[in-house]
């Protein structure tokens, strides 16, 4: 598994809660997921896109200071990105940082 870092990817020695990583192999692999119920993440970020997953199923996406976060979120599925309207628990999305700040995902 891979994360990605100080824009770098470096190779993980363990997996690392509430932080994405990428998967990469030749053949298909089922992993094991742990989910941990919240109703409110706060995530400090630097700017730059980043890989999160929300806590619930179409959370509010918001930033401190206010348009830290430029929205909307992205997906992606069969080799290509999309404007993701409904978000699901669980599934992994990209949002653009525009500045370094606190990013809420919740109510």
């Amino acid at each position: 598994a891979f994360a990605y870092l100080n824009n770098a990817y470096f190779n993980l020695s363990r997996w690392l809660g509430a932080a994405g990583f990428f998967v990469y192999g030749n053949f298909p692999v089922s992993l094991p997921v742990w989910i941990y119920p919240s109703s409110e993440k706060f995530f400090d970020f630097d700017a730059g896109w980043k890989l999160v997953s929300p806590p619930m199923a179409n959370p509010e996406i918001s930033s401190t200071p206010s348009g830290a976060y430029i929205p909307p979120p992205y997906g992606y599925e069969s080799s290509s990105y999309f404007y993701a309207d409904t978000m699901h628990i669980g599934e992994g999305y990209w949002i653009l940082m525009a500045d370094s700040g606190v990013v809420v995902i919740g109510e």
